[in-house]
């Protein structure tokens, strides 16, 4: 059975309640069943560099006490399609109807940022090309049959 992912972020129990720290966040990036098999045999850091995480990024939510989770479920076509501009923006106006569309909503909001390609496939901080990404909605953990939530050590490279 093929499964999708999502690494998760948090510092308190409530922010592991959905598939995001967020609550305003009402859209979210998973890691499909092809990826997840690459991040199975590298380390929790290694896991968020694959990603498209910036060093700085890790070394942020470290200083801040963030611990970090590896969700896993049955992969479902009808929650997520490839993220490609086109099914984001298809998104974007399903549940976010009368947002201007600014700079500020990508990165705030939604969490885009420069390893975000459009083409359904992350880029690393080296301008490589990361791994493949389909976007869906937030929602409740519990409302996600067979999930399995695994804790991730992260820990800074020496």
């Amino acid at each position: 059975m093929k499964r999708w992912g999502r690494i998760l972020r948090g510092s308190r129990p409530e922010d592991f309640v959905t598939l995001s720290d967020n609550p305003e966040r009402k859209i979210v990036f998973f890691i499909p069943d092809s990826e997840l098999i690459k991040l199975e045999k590298v380390s929790g850091y290694e896991k968020l560099k694959l990603i498209g995480w910036t060093d700085s990024e890790i070394r942020k939510y470290l200083s801040e006490g963030k611990d970090f989770k590896l969700i896993t479920f049955p992969a479902d076509k009808d929650l997520g399609k490839p993220a490609t501009w086109k099914n984001l923006l298809k998104l974007i106006a399903q549940v976010y109807p009368d947002q201007p569309l600014t700079k500020a909503f990508f990165t705030n909001t939604l969490n885009i940022n420069s390893q975000f390609t459009g083409t359904g496939y992350t880029k690393c901080d080296n301008g490589q090309s990361g791994i493949k990404e389909i976007v869906g909605l937030n929602r409740n953990i519990c409302d996600i049959p067979n999930y399995k939530l695994i804790d991730l050590v992260v820990e800074l490279p020496n």
